[in-house]
Order: structure tokens, then sequence, then C-alpha cells
């Protein structure tokens, strides 16, 4: 069996048994099952479900992946005393953390979702189209904490950029963003801020959700200009396409910087 599928294994077993994966499949659960008791039509819930998805989800992502890199660091230094190369044990522990992960996030809010689904027909495709934005969200958190773990060797300070990047990806680019719209003209701003929602993994994958509801307002002024701009089929492809590139190319980098690092 190939290494990497090994450590893989041994990571997600590990993972698995811990108290918070359980925490956070019995959290989203609840916060699906709540709204969907709450509102009669799936879909309403779906629109209700949709900040837990970029609030929550990238939150726990960057904040375990980065964890768990940094208490794994003896783990590490003693598999690579052994003829394990620094490629397949970086592999590894990506599909260990990040397969659990997006486990969790299917079982939480896939469970009560699908049947409600089963339910009202009609509101499968959105189901399925949700629950796949939040898995490619969880694998890009994940990736985006292991670049961050392996880039800062320090544990407070890696911690504390891991709480900084989703603060920036969440808050503070909203801000900035409400900010140039009071301030520049509409025409001038179509370009920067299609290119400032790619550049925004959550900010993606919120257009992305939204695109499938009806009323530009509910997707802000980025989802209108980039639905306007690439249209509904094209504008969904791309926005996956950008999310795919956000959980490949941190992690990319993440293994450049571990085989070439001083663990």
């Amino acid at each position: 069996m190939n290494v990497a599928v090994r450590i893989a294994r041994y990571e997600s077993r590990d993972v698995s048994r811990g108290r918070w994966l359980v925490v956070y499949v019995v959290l989203l659960f609840g916060l699906a099952q709540t709204l969907l008791a709450l509102e009669a039509d799936t879909t309403r819930a779906l629109a209700g479900l949709i900040n837990v998805v970029l609030i929550v989800v990238p939150l726990v992502g960057l904040l375990f992946g980065t964890l768990h890199m940094y208490g794994a660091r003896d783990f590490n230094r003693m598999l690579l005393a052994q003829p394990v190369g620094r490629r397949e044990l970086f592999n590894g522990l990506y599909a260990g953390v990040a397969l659990p992960l997006a486990g969790a996030t299917i079982l939480g809010l896939g469970l009560p979702l699908v049947v409600a689904a089963l339910r009202d027909p009609s509101a499968l495709a959105g189901v399925a189209r949700f629950l796949a934005v939040a898995v490619v969200l969880t694998l890009a958190s994940v990736s985006l904490s292991f670049l961050t773990s392996v880039a800062i060797r320090d544990r407070a300070a890696g911690m504390g950029v891991a709480v900084l990047i989703w603060l920036s990806l969440s808050v503070l680019y909203d801000g900035v963003l409400i900010v140039a719209a009071s301030t520049l003209p509409s025409a001038a701003l179509e370009r920067p801020a299609l290119i400032m929602t790619l550049l925004n993994p959550i900010d993606t994958a919120r257009v992305l959700l939204l695109m499938q509801f009806d009323g530009a307002a509910l997707m802000g002024y980025t989802g209108a200009v980039f639905r306007n701009f690439f249209g509904g089929a094209t504008g969904s492809v791309v926005a996956f396409l950008t999310l795919t590139a956000w959980i490949v190319l941190p992690l990319l980098l993440a293994r450049r910087i571990f085989r070439r690092s001083d663990l």
C-alpha cells in the first residue's frame, strides 16, 4: 500500500476519534435541522444556511488544520527518520485532515438536507450544489491552513495569521468593498469587483451559492457583477474552477515549503 495512503488512513482515524469532530457534526446538523423546521420551503432554508457555510466552515477548516499541523511536528520528525519521503508525508497529512472534515460537513449538513429534498424533489439540485460548495470550501480552507502552518514556525503567530486570514476574507473584505462601492462609480468598479471576487474563496462560494436563487439584490454587488459578466452556466463553471484553484495552489505552495523546510 502506498505510504501516503497509510499515513492518510492513520491520520483520518486519529482525527475522527476526536470529540471536536462530533461537536462539529452536531452543530451543523442542529443548525440545518432548525432552519428546515422554521422554513416550510427547503430552498428558503438553503438560503438561510449560506451564512453557516461561509462563516463556520472556513473558520473550522483554518483553525483545525493549523492546530493539527503544529501538533503533528513530533510525529512528522519520527516518520521522516524512517524511509518516508516528505512529499508522501505531506500528501498523507492533508488527506488525513481534509477528508474527515469534508465528511463531517457532508454528514452534518447533508443528512437533514437530503431528507428534506426527498420530500421536495425540486430542491434536490440546490442541495447538491450547496453540499458541493461546502465541501470545496472545506478543502480550500484546509489548504490555506497547511500553507500557514508550514510557512510560519511559531505556533501562536501561525494561529493568529489563520484567524487574520479568516477575518480578512469574511469581514474586512466586505468593508473594503462597501467603501469602494460608495466612493467609485459603478462602471469603474465592475472589473475590480470581479477580480476581488475571484481572489476571495469565501465570496466566490457565496456568489456560486446565491446564483441559484432569483433576485440579483440577494447576491450583493459582486454577485450581481459576476452574474452579469459571465452569465448563469459559465459563471458557475468559472466559480467552481476558481474554488478548485484555491485548493490546489496553496496546497502546492505549502508542499514546496514543507519539502524544503527544517523540521
